[in-house]
């Protein structure tokens, strides 16, 4: 973990000093034959990913899990930086030479453009490929018009094909908006999370009482107590963690007060990790059973458990709609759309 974490933070020290002086070089060249992207996308970049980048250390220094979810979003984070260094198009009266995000190079002739895709963002065919014009992209209007003249050199006056649909490909919301096979994604991811929140609450309200012979048995007496999140937790001479009886309050009078448990009585203990499931007194009075748990569980969680499990088939319902709606918008009224897609997304 130390290791991917220290590696994590200097590859975003290593970018964020590529991209300032990638800018200096871009500033002191002045080239009006070039498209790329604004720095202020690097910078929002860089300051997020470095400040990712330090609970990223800590994590590492600490041996956390957490390195790992950390060094995702740093590395996300930095997709703004590596685009602005990466996305680059340079062009004469003849063609032009185009990288793209992962520093992949193409060239191409104006002879060889095959049309382009015109919407918020724009798309340029040729060779069998594609580039996308972003329309905060710097440059990118000049480009076009070169490409326009240029081709039209090149065809006999003829003119580039430009339409909405052009070259567009056959995606899960039948091209009616933008960015399609993002928000399809997004759609069934969360079709995904919900549905597995409802077979985890399913699997809770199922659960069955601990056994008898999984539980470990021990003597012990209580010297101090707290509640926290609804679990009373027991202190036990020479035990490093405490002792927990979870939703305490369920049990109401079948329990002693907690000053009583702690009174120096000596109880055997059943624990299922550090949860008591088995609570037996000095005198051989049963306070817990694992039955009596499995009850108070249920009690206590399962009208929450429904709730939860009302709200992620809601969902599940909610995501499932949004994708019918991308796919036959002609079903659905102007505003009930609003309600999944704002209007300018529409194709």
């Amino acid at each position: 973990m130390l290791i991917l974490g220290l590696a994590v933070a200097a590859v975003s020290l290593l970018l964020t000093g590529l991209a300032i002086w990638q800018n200096g070089m871009r500033k002191q060249m002045k080239l009006d034959h070039v498209v790329h992207l604004p720095f202020f996308l690097a910078m929002v970049g860089m300051i997020c990913g470095n400040i990712m980048a330090i609970p990223t250390v800590i994590c590492a220094i600490n041996g956390s899990g957490g390195t790992i979810a950390f060094s995702i979003f740093t590395i996300g984070c930095h997709s703004l930086t590596i685009a602005y260094l990466n996305c680059v198009i340079w062009y004469d009266e003849k063609g032009f030479a185009a990288r793209n995000f992962l520093g992949i190079r193409r060239q191409c002739t104006f002879a060889e453009v095959e049309g382009l895709r015109t919407g918020k963002d724009q798309w340029l065919y040729f060779q069998g490929h594609r580039i996308l014009l972003d329309e905060m992209a710097i440059g990118s209007k000049k480009f076009i018009s070169m490409v326009k003249k240029g081709y039209s050199a090149a065809h006999d006056g003829r003119m580039l094909m430009e339409t909405a649909n052009f070259g567009r490909r056959k995606d899960p919301m039948n091209g009616n908006i933008q960015n399609p096979w993002l928000y399809f994604c997004i759609w069934i991811g969360m079709m995904l999370l919900c549905g597995g929140m409802v077979v985890f609450g399913v699997f809770s309200m199922m659960a069955m009482p601990a056994s008898i012979e999984e539980l470990s048995f021990h003597q012990m007496s209580f010297t101090d107590w707290n509640k926290e999140d609804d679990e009373l937790r027991l202190t036990v001479p020479g035990r490093e963690e405490a002792v927990r009886i979870f939703a305490y309050r369920g049990y109401g009078d079948l329990l002693p007060s907690p000053e009583e448990l702690c009174s120096g009585e000596t109880f055997t203990v059943g624990l299922d990790g550090h949860y008591i499931e088995s609570l037996t007194g000095a005198d051989g009075t049963v306070y817990i059973t694992p039955e009596l748990v499995w009850q108070n569980y249920h009690k206590t969680q399962d009208i929450f458990l429904a709730i939860m499990m009302v709200l992620f088939i809601a969902g599940i319902v909610f995501s499932a709609v949004g994708i019918d709606v991308a796919r036959h918008p002609e079903r659905y009224g102007r505003k009930f759309k609003r309600a999944f897609y704002q209007d300018y997304l529409w194709q």
